[in-house]
């Protein structure tokens, strides 16, 4: 990390090592709320534009993340806590799948479920990506 290049604020834009664009949601090791640092869901369009999908949709995922078996939930199981997930528009209905059955096998996660769905069309409008940025 360079020294003499400030941090952005929350809520400013900045580029990542890849040159993807994202809203600096984390300061101080918390989330855009006062949430702990965990996952960050960004709806991502074809431009490349984010929006931050909020400290519940953060929540929602990781739990979703930790009630998901590796050999049922191949996309879910494999978010990554600790780096960068794009989920493109081919991979959103095998996402939907996965998280239906997750809602099916433990009922006190539909919620999660339907919020996370909300995402899903919102980004399948958009013809773009959820982003999932881990700590």
């Amino acid at each position: 990390m360079r020294h003499d290049v400030a941090e952005p604020r929350v809520g400013q834009i900045r580029v990542t090592q890849v040159g993807i664009p994202q809203i600096a949601a984390r300061e101080a090791g918390t989330r855009e709320g006062g949430a702990a640092v965990g996952l960050d869901v960004y709806i991502e369009n074809q431009v490349h534009e984010q929006r931050y999908a909020g400290v519940e949709a953060s929540s929602s995922l990781q739990r979703l993340v930790a009630a998901s078996d590796r050999e049922r939930h191949h996309l879910v199981s494999r978010i990554d806590s600790y780096g960068d997930t794009m989920i493109n528009l081919i991979q959103l209905p095998q996402l939907t799948a996965e998280l239906d059955e997750i809602a099916s096998r433990k009922p006190e996660l539909r919620v999660d479920v339907q919020a996370l769905g909300a995402l899903i069309e919102e980004t399948t409008r958009a013809r773009g990506y959820l982003w999932i940025s881990g700590d």
